[in-house]
């Protein structure tokens, strides 16, 4: 029964196809037969490719490096992320730039892509404070956004983005965080879905942090459970543990524990651990002083390496694992032997650390050379403030007592001392004592000396100065001494009286407050801070290479007397020292065994890969080992033993046996998959599941099959370490020959006609068989045998049918081989065409531009037919038609439908077009007269309520017009007299129809007219038309 339906199913779409009614005959059939059965294995294991489980960045500033690694190691690479582009900008108008220049994009696209591996380039964050949490807060901004990145993809074909954002943990702050979290989720939702949509794929790189037990390890804006859903690639930075101080990069007892609580977080298999490919040297501690000037007799060249190497020694650096060993080995090595000053008392000299899983070396660099302290500038003054003592340039003229004023002096300060080049004052100064000092003393004495007479006498000249200035009764106002000789003292005035009293000499001296007197070997200065014995003093009035040989209080003592007074700015340079300094250095670095460590993890917690900052930046020897990893954990198949039958009756299933192991080991519970396929077919359809048992073992069933199959066991992978398995064979069924006949189900009467087929065998066309074509006609019993022949290389033959007098069945059959193809056959029925019979009714005249109502019926082999039906008509002598009508008979074949109304005769028909079948056009014609039509009016008359009227005695005149305008048509106009119609006059109508005709002359009362219009011979079968008028008197 399986088998008959299938071949109805089969034929009836050949049906379908053609056109054809086909009805199959009995297919040729077989006795039960021995199921003979083969067995198959999957075969050996063999050798695998290794697991591709590396990605990694390739940086712009070293795409040559990079492509050489990947281009080496291709076979364990899933991907690569081009680190090319960076988000900048404010929100809500991020963009998105590249760093390409210089780089042949679509080459390097194309060259990765042929390794086989997805090209997926990274996309930083360099906006600013929360611009990139602003651009993700709204639907509309985040469509930006997603739209920027989708479009960075898909015109370059990239496979997809990696999203590298790291300002939301180093910028932002995490106060913000709570604000971002939500946001990100939602853009990283609304990018995978759009790139997915796209058959691209999201990584996102996140950075480790230190509480690994915490939501996204610490930095939980990233939120990875939240969006490991979406992503296709979670990558995590387990490096930069230390960064600002000395320690390991990416120590395993970190980097173990971030991995272990990541994959609670998100699926393992997304998941890429981060493998730093660099290291970082660090200073750990600095002793002893460090030069500023090369050691005596160093070169200018000698002098800058030395200060270069201590500037370097002084900074935290970092270095590619691949130059690390030449790079720690060379450590200060060339300077010490050849620039003076640097020494090396520990060189540099890695060792394995195996608790962290990196390599770590400390070492030593010694500075030696000379220290020379800053200039120091100070000031030198007279005198310093709370001072009691003035350098002056001058002390004549400033004996004890004299009162002094000046900047710096206290008010009311009195001499009290002499020193060489100094007074000594009370009280002390103000402040620092700087410019000119000017002393008064005054001197009163008994004094005598005539009216008007400019001498005096007085009792004795000391204290007295010429210039001194007098007072007292008698003087005369302002009054100088001029001369003095001993005693007798003359004025610059005489005396306005006689003088016998007290008078009063007041002096007046000056003299320079300076912090260095010429000659002397000392200043006072301002400040000593800084000033050292040794320090070459250098300024206005030093003399050349004098040196401080003692400084006590604010006086400095110089090994030379000045050149000249001393005053302001001075400076003192100190006498360079021989210093030395240690740097002491430390240094950690990931080199291959640090990356072939980190590796593991990948086998440990079934990871997607490792993740390399940077590809062309690590050391070159890991891939051996990685690549020798990558083969010890690469996915094997499982061995798959199945025994099923190699041959089957039609209608008879069979049972499938087996077993499964892996590694040489049962595979119990292993999930077992039995799909077929139809011989000649491409699609796999499954018909059994099932699970081995205990032992490995399985078995299940093959439902019948219609025709040959090929079939398969598929038993799956675990998602890890083993992959899928599949054993497969063919089975044979005997199944007919298939027919795929193309026969016209319509033959017109007194014609022949074609049929043609196609035989093939399980969708493939079979060459060399005899088909045999027969038919038989309607009310016959007798099939007649019309040919016979042999199908070509592509299966297809063809037959001519004879004309036939009635309907016929006809029939094509084509023998088996007798062995897997079964004899078959393919029936239908051909009908001869016919005409319907139809009725059509409709006036044979009508007024102008009157419709006329046309009815009918339409049947076909004595049976009503709903058709359509279309009215067309044309001008008498014309041979085209024009359709005006269209309408449908219901479903007792009547039909209803009007022709639309017209200015001139004409033929009308109606068409029941073909059905495409065996009804063939069928029409009915026929011929409507349309009315002459005249409009007429008695020109001369004037209207009077419609009726025209003229004077008696006159003629009125009648015009009109004939439609359709014809010329010649004749006008008859007619009088009524004793009720009868009398000719009065006749016309012709002119070419636009027009015509006028005169009338009778009018008696009194009303007369009746009658104008009658009368075809001409070109309208033969066009009706008359008259029109009637009344004249009356006035």
């Amino acid at each position: 029964m399986r088998l008959r339906v299938w071949i109805t199913a089969v034929v009836a779409c050949a049906t379908a196809l053609t056109g054809v009614a086909l009805t199959p005959a009995q297919a040729g059939s077989v006795g039960p037969a021995l199921v003979t059965t083969t067995t198959v294995t999957s075969g050996p294991v063999g050798t695998q490719p290794p697991r591709r489980m590396v990605t990694g960045w390739l940086p712009y500033w070293n795409m040559s490096a990079a492509m050489s690694s990947v281009t080496a190691n291709a076979k364990v690479f899933t991907d690569v992320s081009p680190f090319w582009f960076s988000a900048s900008g404010t929100a809500p108008s991020i963009h998105i730039n590249s760093q390409t220049s210089g780089i042949d994009v679509p080459g390097v696209v194309r060259k990765l892509h042929s390794l086989g591996l997805q090209v997926i380039p990274t996309v930083t964050d360099g906006t600013h404070w929360m611009q990139m949490s602003t651009q993700m807060s709204g639907s509309y901004n985040r469509g930006l956004l997603v739209s920027r990145l989708v479009s960075v993809v898909t015109s370059n074909n990239f496979d997809g983005i990696d999203l590298d954002w790291e300002q939301f943990a180093f910028n932002d702050g995490s106060s913000t965080w709570s604000t971002t979290r939500p946001r990100w989720i939602a853009f990283v939702h609304d990018l995978a879905g759009a790139l997915h949509s796209r058959g691209k794929v999201l990584s996102v790189t996140a950075p480790a942090g230190l509480q690994t037990q915490k939501d996204s390890t610490g930095y939980w804006v990233y939120a990875w459970s939240a969006i490991g859903p979406d992503v296709d690639r979670l990558r995590v930075m387990a490096y930069d543990y230390s960064v600002d101080s000395a320690g390991p990069i990416a120590p395993m007892y970190w980097v173990d524990p971030v991995v272990a609580h990541a994959v609670t977080q998100v699926d393992p298999a997304k998941i890429q651990i981060g493998v730093p490919s660099y290291g970082r040297d660090w200073l750990t501690s600095l002793s002893g002083t460090c030069p500023n000037q090369a050691p005596a007799g160093a070169t200018s060249t000698q002098s800058a390496a030395l200060f270069d190497k201590l500037d370097w020694a002084s900074r935290r650096h970092e270095f590619d694992a691949r130059y690390s060993s030449s790079f720690i080995s060379n450590l200060f090595v060339s300077a010490a032997a050849t620039v003076p000053g640097i020494s090396l008392p520990q060189r540099a000299v890695s060792t394995w650390d195996s608790t962290v899983k990196e390599r770590t070396y400390t070492y030593q660099v010694g500075f030696s050379g000379r220290y020379q302290k800053p200039t120091v500038s100070t000031t030198a003054v007279a005198g310093i403030s709370t001072g009691n003592a003035i350098n002056v340039t001058s002390t004549a003229g400033f004996p004890v007592g004299t009162h002094v004023s000046g900047s710096g002096l206290a008010a009311g300060a009195t001499v009290t001392g002499l020193r060489t080049n100094a007074l000594v004052i009370s009280p002390r100064n103000t402040g620092s004592v700087t410019g000119q000092i000017t002393g008064t003393t005054s001197v009163t004495v008994a004094a005598t000396g005539d009216a008007k007479s400019s001498a005096v006498t007085v009792a004795s000249a000391t204290g007295i100065s010429i210039g001194s200035t007098v007072t007292g009764t008698g003087i005369g106002a302002k009054a100088t001494v001029t001369a003095i000789n001993g005693t007798n003292i003359t004025l610059s005035v005489p005396n306005t009286e006689a003088i016998a009293t007290n008078i009063t000499f007041t002096t007046t001296h000056t003299t320079t407050a300076v912090g260095g007197v010429k000659g002397a070997s000392s200043l006072v200065v301002s400040s000593i801070t800084g000033i050292t014995v040794g320090a070459a003093a250098t300024g206005s009035g030093f003399a050349s290479g004098a040196t401080v040989t003692n400084v006590t209080g604010h006086t400095v003592t110089l090994s030379k007397p000045n050149v000249a007074n001393i005053n302001g700015a001075v400076s003192f340079k100190p006498a360079p020292l021989s210093v030395t300094c240690t740097a002491s250095r430390r240094g950690w670095y990931a080199e291959a065994q640090a990356a072939n460590a980190t590796a593991t993890l990948v086998n440990k917690y079934h990871l997607g890969g490792i993740a390399e900052w940077t590809i062309g930046g690590e050391d070159t020897a890991q891939w051996t080992g990685i690549t020798t990893f990558a083969n010890q954990i690469a996915a094997v198949p499982s061995l798959v033993t199945a025994t099923a039958p190699i041959k089957l009756a039609v209608g008879q299933s069979a049972h499938v046996s087996g077993s499964v192991t892996f590694k040489n080991s049962p595979l119990a519970s292993a999930p077992i998959n039995l799909d077929i396929k139809a011989a000649g077919t491409n699609v796999w359809t499954n018909v059994s599941n099932t699970h081995a048992d205990a032992g490995g073992n399985f078995t299940t069933t093959i439902p019948a099959q219609p025709t040959s199959f090929a079939w398969r066991i598929t038993t799956a992978g675990d998602g890890w370490g083993r992959i899928d398995t599949t054993v497969s064979g063919t089975t044979d069924v005997p199944s007919p020959l298939i027919l795929n006949p193309t026969v016209n189900r319509v033959a017109q009467p007194s014609a022949a006609t074609t049929a043609s087929a196609i035989i093939s065998f399980h969708h493939s066309p079979v060459a060399g068989v005899n088909v045999t074509a027969s038919i038989q006609l309607a009310g016959s019993s007798t099939w007649l045998t019309i040919g016979q022949a042999r199908t070509n290389a592509s299966g297809a033959v063809s037959f001519s049918v004879p004309a036939q007098s009635a309907d016929y069945t006809w029939k094509l059959t084509v023998p088996g081989d007798g062995k897997l193809q079964l004899a078959s056959s393919a029936t239908g029925t051909v009908s001869l065409a016919a005409k319907a019979v139809l009725t059509s009714v409709a006036k044979p005249v009508v007024a102008q531009a009157a419709s006329n109502p046309l009815s009918g019926t339409i049947s076909f082999h004595g049976a009503p037919v709903a058709a359509p039906v279309q009215i067309q008509i044309s001008a008498p002598n014309s041979t085209t038609w024009h359709q005006v009508a269209t309408s449908t008979s219901d479903a007792h074949g009547t039909y209803k439908i009007s022709i639309p109304g017209q200015t001139s005769n004409y033929n009308w028909r109606v068409i029941v077009p073909a059905d495409g079948f065996t009804r063939l056009t069928t029409f009915a014609t026929g011929t409507t007269k349309v009315q002459l039509g005249v409009t007429a009016h008695a020109v001369t008359a004037t209207k009077v309520q419609s009726i025209p009227s003229v004077a008696l005695g006159v003629k009125p005149t009648f015009t009109g017009v004939v439609t359709p305008h014809t010329a010649g048509v004749k006008i008859v106009l007619r009088q009524l007299k004793n009720n009868v119609w009398t000719t009065v006059g006749t016309s012709l109508s002119k070419a636009n129809g027009s015509f006028s005709i005169i009338g009778v002359a009018q008696p009194k009362g009303v007369l009746k007219y009658l104008i009658v219009a009368v075809p001409i011979p070109t309208q033969p079968n066009a009706a008359g038309s008259s029109a009637v008028l009344s004249v009356t008197s006035k």
